[in-house]
C-alpha cells in the first residue's frame, strides 16, 4: 500500500508496483505520473512486461528528495512551516 510505497521511496529504493483493489491502482499511477515509481495494472502482469518495468525502475535515477531515513521520521510541522515560508518568500514584493 502506500505505506510501502512512502518506506521505500524513503529509502531510495526503486518501485514497480503491481496494485490491484481498493485504493491501491490510484496510489499506483499518481506515484508513475510523478515519476517515483512504476506500475503494470492488472492484466498485464506477464514476465515481459514485468522484466521491462523492472529494468527501467532499476536504472532511472532516484529522486533527489528520496533518501529520509525512515528511522528518523520528518517534524512535518516544521517542514510545512518551512515550505510556507519559501513560498512566501517567492511571492514577497521587492522594497522600495
Amino acid at each position: 500500500g502506500i505505506g510501502t510505497s512512502a518506506r521505500a521511496l524513503a529509502a531510495r529504493v526503486p518501485q514497480v508496483i503491481l496494485a490491484h483493489g481498493v485504493d491501491r491502482p490510484d496510489n499506483a499511477r499518481r506515484l508513475a505520473r510523478a515519476g517515483l515509481a512504476d506500475w503494470l495494472p492488472a492484466g498485464s502482469w506477464d514476465e515481459r512486461a514485468v522484466t521491462g518495468a523492472l529494468l527501467a525502475a532499476l536504472a532511472r535515477p532516484v529522486p533527489e528528495f528520496a533518501g529520509a531515513d525512515p528511522m528518523f521520521p520528518v517534524d512535518s510541522v516544521a517542514a510545512a512551516a518551512g515550505a510556507v515560508e519559501r513560498v512566501a518568500d517567492r511571492l514577497a514584493v521587492p522594497a522600495g
